[in-house]
């Protein structure tokens, strides 16, 4: 059996050109670490782990904030690295996929997991949160922003935060169109939820390398008024 990677399941390369294919359950199913979530890869484990840290680091200076939800969860490891380091918030995890998020509760039975898609026009999650966090899944949901914004808007509490940390490659090929950069995602929170929210912390924090990848975290503030 060939070593099944992320490019099995999530994004096929169709002469030359990148498509989404999202078989995020498929994934769950058929690898027990996809992504190398747990940081043991030598490739990215100074990458996820100065990523995981800086979130937090920017999570611990908002006000205010009582309680979370990671949207794209996976395997629960970087909401329980929340949960062990900023323990004063309640922590919830949200994923796609129904098999990432029974691994989760097996691993982190303190945290609660839960199972919707945040791209759906339907989301079934009813619960408000001071902060939700979209943790490197923005390739994942460009092409359904306006379902996603509309979902984050019924998660959020009045003041909330939606906190937006992507990877993005400095050969980035898919999605140009609509997000290609740093500076893409800025203008689109700026020119498309201008009255719902306020930009609080943009940043590029660092870039790796070996790996070529830019890590990036923007901080938004919903304006409870604009609803």
């Amino acid at each position: 059996m060939k070593n099944l990677v992320s490019k099995d399941f999530v994004f096929t390369n169709n002469k030359g050109k990148l498509e989404f294919i999202g078989d995020f359950e498929g994934f769950y199913q058929s690898v027990d670490d996809p992504w190398g979530q747990e940081g043991k890869d030598s490739r990215l484990e100074k990458l996820y782990q100065k990523s995981r840290e800086y979130l937090e680091m920017i999570i611990s200076k908002l006000p205010n904030v009582d309680s979370g939800c990671e949207v794209g969860c996976g395997l629960g490891y970087v909401v329980n690295q929340l949960n062990v380091k900023l323990h004063h918030i309640h922590w919830d995890g949200m994923d796609i996929s129904e098999t990432a998020i029974k691994k989760a509760k097996d691993k982190f039975k303190e945290i609660s997991f839960f199972c919707d898609d945040i791209c759906s026009p339907n989301l079934h999650k009813n619960k408000q949160y001071d902060v939700v966090i979209l943790n490197q899944i923005l390739w994942y949901i460009l092409e359904d922003l306006e379902n996603v914004f509309s979902n984050i808007d019924r998660l959020l509490n009045k003041n909330g935060y939606l906190i937006i940390s992507t990877f993005f490659l400095k050969d980035q090929q898919y999605g140009t169109e609509i997000i290609g950069s740093f500076n893409d995602l800025v203008c689109y929170c700026l020119n498309s939820y201008k009255d719902s929210y306020k930009i609080i912390h943009a940043n590029i924090e660092y870039g790796d390398e070996s790996t070529k990848h830019i890590d990036s975290i923007l901080v938004l503030k919903k304006n409870h008024k604009a609803f």
